[in-house]
């Protein structure tokens, strides 16, 4: 296996644990704040994070009424 797709697993396994301990309302915004923060600038980081979130919350909780699962915390 190639580091590049290592570390893309990496990124993927870290995002499942995170939503399994904090839920999706954290772990969305967190992982977006993460990898943007470390793959670009972070103002972008955070926008991406803020608009992640607005998306997520938006589009699951409130137009479709599909509650997001929590997490253990």
């Amino acid at each position: 296996m190639a580091p590049r797709q290592v570390v893309a697993i990496g990124w993927v396994v870290g995002l499942l644990l995170v939503v399994y301990v904090f839920g999706f309302e954290v772990a969305i915004p967190a992982f977006f704040l993460v990898y943007f923060g470390v793959m670009r600038a972070w103002r972008t980081a955070l926008i991406s994070a803020v608009a992640m979130w607005a998306v997520t919350y938006g589009l699951f909780e409130m137009a479709l009424g599909v509650p997001l699962p929590h997490g253990l915390l």
